[in-house]
């Protein structure tokens, strides 16, 4: 809380400076301020391809979900079996005593290997999901760049950490335009 206050602090001094000195320098039209601020949050939750990327990855979620919860009633079903088996058997019975301890350890290996396939697959979807973000990022920064210096912008500040801020210096909308056409990777199980 307090980096964000001195954040916060830091870019209204600087906004203050920047401002101070446009306002009193020679120049009397420009077309775009040297200092622009964008709503973060915004370009992320309406960017068309973050919207994609994130419907594809709840789906695939939820397609996770549901095959482990199928495998998971299976394994129920197969316990309840070793134990109904186990409560019929009279202890007599050495064979059926063997081939119930069978069972088990069959059993066992199919557990431990549903929950590898379980932690294999969600490493999987993490590996994915913090390399598509990885790939974003950089993609999207270079747009920002190269649309900051063609409007000849120094400084792009988020909205959330300034007090107040001029809509005339807000470019969220036009940077959503540029970074329109930034897709992200669609998940597919292989």
């Amino acid at each position: 809380m307090r980096q964000k206050s001195y954040l916060a602090l830091a870019s209204l001094v600087l906004l203050g400076v920047v401002g101070f000195l446009w306002h009193h320098s020679e120049k009397t039209t420009v077309q775009f301020s040297q200092v622009a601020v964008v709503d973060w949050d915004k370009i992320l939750t309406d960017l068309p391809g973050m919207q994609i990327f994130k419907k594809n990855l709840n789906d695939t979620f939820q397609a996770y979900q549901k095959e482990f919860q199928e495998k998971e009633q299976k394994l129920r079903a197969e316990h309840q079996s070793i134990v109904d088996l186990q409560e019929r058997l009279d202890g007599a019975d050495k064979q059926k005593s063997i081939d119930l301890e069978k069972r088990r350890e069959v059993f066992s290996d199919k557990v431990l290997q549903v929950q590898k396939e379980a932690e294999a697959y969600q490493e999987m979807l993490n590996t994915f999901h913090r390399e598509s973000l990885e790939k974003f990022h950089k993609e999207v920064n270079e747009k920002i760049k190269i649309f900051a210096k063609e409007h000849k912008i120094h400084l792009i500040v988020p909205k959330d950490k300034t007090l107040f801020v001029d809509s005339s210096i807000d470019l969220t909308d036009d940077l959503m335009k540029v970074l329109s056409s930034v897709e992200l990777p669609v998940f597919v199980k292989e």
